[in-house]
């Protein structure tokens, strides 16, 4: 038969233990896009002005990029990226006129935890637009550069 002492200690291990080991599954965990507007592969009647991105954990202020392009890889968003001051949790960019078909957006910013999360998705505008088919890559506009290269702290 074991005391109180040694029980209360043993107990006190375990929840040390267990309190442990959840701290560190949540320190492990990166920012997520949770959703979008437009949602991945959805139809859109028409040209919506600007794509939201909403992610998991609040976005470092600087380094953010989205990138909207058609399916000839011309580059259809305004080229500035903001976070919502308001709900840092949020990225949006406004969006040129977009005509019937398939467009491609990329992202990828840094998490206030420091670590670089990006991604891609495609949406459609008008009906009858098929997403079965891939937009081409973004213009470079004969630059080598990429537009979703971001400075690393």
């Amino acid at each position: 038969m074991q005391s109180p002492n040694v029980r209360r200690w043993a107990l006190s291990i375990m929840l040390a233990a267990v309190l442990t080991l959840g701290a560190v599954h949540h320190a492990s965990a990166h920012a997520e896009l949770v959703r979008s507007d437009p949602a991945p592969n959805a139809m859109v009647p028409s040209s919506p002005g600007r794509v939201r991105l909403w992610f998991s954990e609040p976005l470092d202020s600087q380094f953010n990029a989205i990138v909207v392009s058609d399916s000839s890889g011309k580059r259809r968003d305004t080229g500035v990226t903001l976070l919502n001051q308001a709900d840092r949790w949020q990225l949006f960019t406004s969006l040129q006129q977009l005509e019937p078909g398939a467009y491609s957006v990329r992202w990828r910013s840094v998490s206030t935890d420091g670590h670089v999360i990006a991604g891609a998705f495609t949406f459609g505008v008008g009906a009858g637009t098929r997403l079965d088919a891939s937009p081409a890559p973004p213009e470079t506009g004969g630059a080598a550069r990429n537009e979703l290269d971001i400075p690393l702290r």
